[in-house]
């Protein structure tokens, strides 16, 4: 009986036959067929007799092995057979899905690592799990892209009256923003991991959603300047919690704790952070902890998406930095949520104005990046100063081609001006970088305005799983939902797609842009006396964006009069308000 049956293909041998004499040497017995496992030719009852006697099948990764229908009959009689597996990369690939099954769950040991594959058989063959054998072995974090795959879930709130939510979430954007921006770890975003605070799947759930190896968990409890946070990391491959720690102390201490917690982390994944790194993880917005506090608030307040939430928002940010004048972040968010006050609330051109001086206070201090010059071709572009706002625009993605914002902007401009062409292109280059929802619409969008059909329908497709896990993790997300409807349209699924908009036109609460958007789907499937209807909720709900309404194509004719009064009484409601706030 043979110690070790290697799985491996002939385009590998020379390999192979190098890791049979390190492992003969070593004195383990290894049973290897010398010609290699291709053709079906090569699958005999030795092989199948060696399998049996064997106590360890190891099995050599590469881009070629894994072609093999062959090998793959070997890994599933071994599993089947209850051996032992040990898997060893001779080159990082994704593992097609006939593989993924019997190695689930199992830590994959590098090649060049023969020490720590010995020491990985010589626990198989105590009789050790594959699983349990992996995890003495001491083994790089990294995966086989060569980075740390790990992803932040949102921190709980476990204060007595449950009110410091702002708090929670500050820490969890913490670490997001910290770890995310070290040079061998990849996170997922805030957007990706959300949907997991109300409802929380199983962590390996979780896990194979993001596609990451690694969980960071915790809470945070305040009672007046006493906090406790509390942290924790899982190695959800392995099923064994890394590390855990709970951290006292008052609120003024928050920027060291969040700094000992994201080195930490690192720590425990046998990171060697770069000077660089450590000096990501203790750059801090302000001093002033008092200052951040707001922040934390209004951004909570900002991101509700409403007038009362913007307002409140607003006033935070404009307390944070009389705080602190040089709080360069709560200028930025300040002069953002002036911009979508003005696009969403009121069209009284003060906001932008009080966004320009916001930004250039911004400017003064840390200089142009292509966030403030985003901004500042959003204020462009809401100002009809299209042409400026196209060059300011482009000044950003120059500036910074990864910030996925100034595409949608710029692609929503080209809407605007009519360069459909330019803007499907805008918006396919914000979809390359982040495959959202939001991206993917804005595409189709575009694509669908430049009659781009035979596109139109394979990014539809595309899109539609996107939408679909969305909206699974996401149900009460109506715009979502809506544009979900919209995407069946352009898929080709006509009936699906007015089924779904009759189930959303009897929600009562959907929000202006939401109701606009299903007026327009209407409108597509040839009912434009729903699309009015629709129209005239969408402003009660307030549905302020004039332009989109002005340069809507009814189609059928004779339900133009009406959206014309549609649009003279937007105008009005607009002059009213932009009243009222003076």
């Amino acid at each position: 009986m043979a110690d070790v049956f290697i799985s491996y293909s002939s385009k590998d041998r020379p390999q192979a036959m190098s890791l049979v004499e390190q492992l003969r040497s070593s004195g383990y017995s290894v049973w290897i067929d010398q010609g290699g496992i291709e053709g079906a030719m090569n699958w005999s009852s030795e092989i199948v007799e060696a399998i049996n006697d064997c106590k360890t099948l190891l099995f050599l990764i590469s881009g070629n092995s894994i072609k093999s229908e062959n090998i793959a009959r070997e890994i599933h009689l071994a599993s089947e057979k209850r051996k032992s597996i040990l898997p060893v990369v001779l080159e990082r690939v994704q593992l097609p899905v006939m593989f993924e099954y019997p190695l689930s769950g199992l830590q994959r040991l590098k090649y060049e690592n023969t020490p720590a594959i010995e020491k990985a058989l010589a626990a198989m063959l105590k009789g050790k799990s594959a699983s349990d054998a992996l995890s003495t072995v001491s083994t790089d974090a990294k995966s086989e892209d060569g980075f740390v795959h790990l992803a932040v879930l949102p921190f709980d709130d476990l204060s007595s009256a449950h009110d410091n939510d702002w708090f929670a979430d500050g820490m969890t954007d913490e670490l997001i923003n910290t770890l995310g921006t070290l040079e061998k770890m990849k996170v997922p975003g805030r957007n990706d991991i959300m949907f997991s605070k109300k409802n929380r799947p199983r962590t390996k759930e979780i896990a194979d959603d993001l596609k990451v190896r690694y969980i960071v968990d915790g809470s945070v409890r305040k009672a007046g300047e006493k906090i406790r946070i509390t942290a924790s990391l899982m190695d959800v491959l392995d099923n064994r919690q890394l590390w855990s720690h709970n951290y006292d102390g008052v609120f003024d201490n928050i920027f060291e704790l969040q700094d000992t917690v994201a080195k930490q982390i690192a720590e425990s994944l046998k990171l060697k952070l770069t000077p660089m790194d450590i000096a990501r993880i203790e750059d801090r917005p302000t001093e002033n902890v008092e200052a951040y506090e707001l922040y934390l608030r209004g951004m909570e307040f900002q991101r509700r998406i409403t007038r009362d939430g913007y307002e409140r928002a607003i006033k935070l940010y404009q307390e944070t930095i009389n705080l602190d004048p040089k709080f360069v972040i709560a200028y930025l968010e300040l002069a953002s949520t002036y911009v979508a006050y003005y696009r969403e609330c009121s069209r009284d051109k003060n906001w932008l104005l009080r966004a320009e001086e916001n930004l250039i206070k911004a400017e003064d201090i840390s200089g142009q990046t292509a966030k403030t010059l985003w901004i500042h071709g959003e204020i462009a572009w809401q100002k009809e100063d299209f042409e400026n706002a196209e060059r300011i625009l482009l000044l950003a993605i120059n500036t910074d081609p990864t910030y996925q914002a100034s595409y949608n902007i710029l692609g929503n401009l080209y809407l605007r001006t009519g360069k459909t062409r330019e803007a499907a292109s805008a918006f396919e280059k914000a979809a390359e970088l982040q495959k959202t929802t939001f991206s993917y619409f804005n595409f189709l969008a575009a694509l669908f305005a430049s009659n781009n059909n035979e596109k139109v329908i394979t990014v539809a497709q595309e899109a539609l799983p996107v939408f679909q896990k969305h909206i699974l993790r996401n149900p009460d997300d109506m715009i979502s939902r809506v544009n979900s409807a919209f995407i069946l349209f352009w898929a080709g699924q006509k009936e699906s797609s007015f089924s779904e908009a009759e189930t959303l036109s009897q929600v009562k609460d959907l929000d202006g842009m939401a109701l606009f958007n299903l007026g327009a789907l209407y409108g597509e499937l040839g009912h434009p006396d729903k699309n009015i209807i629709l129209f005239k909720r969408a402003l009660n709900n307030g549905f302020r964006e004039l332009e989109a309404l002005i340069n809507y194509d009814i189609g059928d004719k004779t339900f133009q009069p009406q959206l014309e009064g549609l649009v003279t009484e937007l105008k009005a409601i607009i002059r009213a308000e932009a009243t009222i706030s003076q």
